[in-house]
C-alpha cells in the first residue's frame, strides 16, 4: 500500500511540475495571450488536494512500518532473551529407577505396611499406577480411605481414573464409600462409558479371599457380599441406555452369580 501510495504522490506530481513547466515556457502568466481557463484552475485545485491526502496516506504508511519494525524489534528481543533461559530437559527414567520405585511399592503392599500409605497416595495423585493399585490393594487398612480421595482429587488422568473406577467396584466391601461413588457414576447422564465398563468390571471380580483376586499377605479376611454386588449391578443396569454397556452388565452378572455359586460351598 505503501508503495502505491508514493506511486500516485510522484505521478500528481510530475503533473504539477509540467504545467509550471509550461507556464515557465510560455512568459509570465501575466503576459499569456489569455487567462488561464477555470477548467484549468478546477483541475490543479483538484490535484493539489489529492496531492496532500497522498501526502497524508505516505506519512501514516510511513508512520504505521516504523511502529512495525519497533514491534518486530521487541518480539525478537524477547524471544531471544526467552531461548537463553536454561531449561532442564525431560529425561525418561532409567529402567533401574523404575525398578527402584517398583520395590518399594511391591515392599510397602508385601508387608501391609499402612504407614505408606501417605506416600503411596501421594505417588497415585502423580500418576503412577503402581501406587494407585497399592492403595485399592490396601484399602482395607484404611478403609479404602486414600482410594477415595485419589478419585475424587480430579488429579488422575484418565486412564487412571478407569482404573481407580475398577480398584472401587473391587474392593466395595471395604472401602466405605465405594457403593455411593459407584452409584453416582452409574447415575452420571454425562459419564464417560470407559468409567462405567471399568466399574462393571470390578464389582464382577471382587477382591476378597473368595474371589478371584487376593489381597496383600496378612490382610484381614472379608467375604465378598455376592449380593450387594448384584444389587449394585441391577442398579446400574436399570439406568443404562448403551446397548453395549446393558449386553456388558449382564454379561458381568451372570459371571458374578457363577462366582456366587461356586463360594457358597467353600462358605458353608
Amino acid at each position: 500500500m505503501k508503495s502505491s501510495a508514493a506511486f500516485a504522490l510522484g505521478l500528481w506530481t510530475g503533473a504539477v511540475v509540467v504545467a509550471a513547466l509550461w507556464v515557465h515556457r510560455s512568459g509570465d502568466v501575466e503576459r499569456l495571450p489569455a487567462p488561464v481557463a477555470p477548467e484549468m484552475t478546477i483541475q490543479l485545485s483538484q490535484q493539489a488536494d489529492k496531492i496532500r491526502e497522498l501526502e497524508l496516506e505516505n506519512a501514516r504508511l510511513t508512520t504505521e512500518a516504523e511502529r512495525l519494525k519497533q514491534t518486530a524489534a521487541e518480539l525478537t528481543s524477547n524471544f531471544v532473551a526467552r531461548a537463553s533461559v536454561r531449561r532442564i530437559p525431560f529425561q525418561r527414567p532409567s529402567a533401574a529407577a523404575d525398578a527402584a520405585v517398583e520395590d518399594w511399592i511391591e515392599q510397602a503392599v508385601a508387608t501391609g505396611d499402612k504407614d505408606a500409605l501417605p506416600r503411596l497416595e501421594e505417588a497415585a495423585l502423580q500418576n503412577d499406577e503402581h501406587a494407585l493399585e497399592a492403595l485399592a490393594r490396601l484399602s482395607d487398612r484404611d478403609a479404602g480411605a486414600a482410594l477415595t480421595r485419589a478419585w475424587n482429587s480430579g488429579q488422575l488422568s484418565f486412564i487412571n481414573k478407569v482404573r481407580a473406577a475398577r480398584y472401587l467396584g473391587e474392593t466395595l466391601e471395604v472401602t466405605t464409600q465405594a457403593e455411593t461413588l459407584l452409584r453416582a457414576l452409574f447415575d452420571d447422564p454425562v459419564a464417560d462409558v470407559r468409567l462405567l465398563f471399568a466399574a462393571v468390571d470390578g464389582i464382577a471380580n471382587p477382591r476378597s479371599p473368595s474371589g478371584p483376586v487376593l489381597p496383600v499377605p496378612g490382610a484381614s479376611r472379608v467375604e465378598a457380599d455376592y449380593a450387594q454386588r448384584v444389587k449394585l449391578l441391577d442398579a446400574a443396569r436399570a439406568t443404562t441406555a448403551d446397548d453395549r454397556l446393558r449386553a456388558h452388565e449382564e454379561q458381568a452378572r451372570d459371571e458374578l452369580m457363577g462366582r456366587w455359586a461356586e463360594a457358597e460351598p467353600a462358605a458353608q
